[in-house]
């Protein structure tokens, strides 16, 4: 299922959505959907549930839903049912790897919504970051048969506690997929990379089983006093709903930022969304994360 995508949004939406444990949802409302429930949650191993509802009464705003009849079952056991009010439900409760979510919604006015997705298995690897390249190396991956696509994003780590997510991840690699790729150039150190990656890189389903070692050069030119301590990998195992969202989520939003003309004369581009009634997403991932610290750091550029 597929839902029309409102007018640009800024870039860095994308950014957080891909990084986040939530999921931001933000598409046009056709008449045909209005008076319908939103959906908007992300389930991920070592992070309580949140779910977040919303109501669409109109062409251009959402609200907060205030009362929801909550189901949750994980495998199939409820975990939680009860009516929830301010649209949100918050569950100290750690999902798990492997495990298929359900849930069911309902609210006065609005049809009953459903959704299911399942989390995938931490995937690890052997992680490497050369400081004089600025280079990082992930070989011997774990969970490579698992069919489920793999999403890296990386972050430069400061004093007080501050993370900045890097724009330009430069790299060749054909296992790669092109949805975001950039022309550009990486100079240093003797090695020359020409092409990057916006924000994230993304190796699709198919491909992951022939993934044997993908090397890295996270780049951008970092606006922050506070000086740099480390860098952050994370990588992600995503479900097919969170694959399918991130991907045409990040679609729709480069169509109206591209300079390219000829982009006024396509169809507006569509964001998936596997909520069964209703508008939104309902997706699980599971997300490993390492960590380099950087020694005689001068400034904030890599």
């Amino acid at each position: 299922m597929k839902k029309a995508l409102s007018e640009a949004t800024h870039f860095l939406l994308l950014c957080l959505l891909v990084s986040a444990c939530t999921i931001d949802y933000d598409v046009d409302i056709p008449s045909s959907s209005i008076n319908k429930l939103v959906l908007s949650a992300c389930l991920e191993t070592e992070s309580p549930i949140i779910c977040k509802f919303y109501t669409c009464k109109s062409n251009d705003k959402y609200d907060p839903a205030k009362e929801v009849n909550v189901t949750l079952k994980e495998d199939g056991q409820i975990i939680y049912q009860g009516i929830i009010n301010q649209g949100e439900l918050k569950l100290d409760y750690l999902p798990k790897a492997g495990k298929k979510y359900t849930i069911l919604a309902q609210s006065d006015g609005f049809m009953e919504i459903s959704a299911e997705t399942k989390i995938p298995p931490l995937l690890t690897c052997k992680p490497g970051f050369d400081q004089e390249k600025s280079m990082v190396t992930l070989s011997d991956f774990s969970e490579k048969h698992n069919g489920n696509s793999l999403w890296i994003t990386a972050s430069s780590l400061h004093e007080q506690d501050i993370t900045v997510q890097y724009q330009e991840l430069y790299s060749y690699n054909r296992l790669i997929d092109n949805v975001n790729r950039e022309e550009g150039s990486y100079v240093n150190n003797n090695i020359a990379i020409t092409g990057f990656y916006k924000s994230f890189i993304r190796i699709k389903k198919t491909n992951v089983p022939l993934l044997d070692e993908l090397q890295f050069v996270p780049f951008y030119e970092q606006k922050v006093s506070e000086k740099m301590t480390g860098i952050e990998i994370d990588i992600i195992n995503a479900s097919n709903e969170y694959d399918q969202y991130c991907r045409t989520y990040y679609q729709a939003l480069s169509i109206p930022s591209s300079g390219d003309l000829s982009g006024m004369f396509f169809q507006p581009s569509t964001v998936y969304s596997n909520v069964n009634n209703g508008l939104g997403i309902f997706a699980g991932r599971s997300v490993t994360k390492y960590l380099f610290s950087i020694t005689n750091q001068s400034d904030n550029k890599q």
